[in-house]
């Protein structure tokens, strides 16, 4: 998958327009679709091998996704702020 966003360079993103927006909210969704597609020949107590912590199951990798989300929900936050004051002082393309 090629990433619209160079996560390097993620405290630098600045959304230009509606077509890019749109973009990186449909690799988002198809990331989420992917993930659930892959989850869901799984039961919560299946597991598999972590590098870091040994055997782990499913149910340790959703909070653990869903610790992250939540980390970094700040930032989906200021990427709305963005691109309100965007829109707002803009038209898009």
């Amino acid at each position: 998958m090629t990433h619209l966003v160079d996560p390097t360079q993620a405290a630098e993103i600045t959304l230009k327009s509606l077509a890019q927006r749109t973009a990186i909210l449909a690799e988002y969704a198809a990331a989420c679709e992917k993930s659930s597609e892959i989850a869901a020949d799984h039961i919560l107590e299946d597991t598999a091998e972590h590098q870091l912590v040994g055997t782990v199951n499913l149910r340790f990798i959703y909070l653990g996704m869903i610790g992250e989300v939540a980390r970094h929900a700040c930032h989906a936050d200021i990427l709305v702020e963005q691109i309100r004051a965007n829109a707002a002082n803009t038209t898009l393309d």
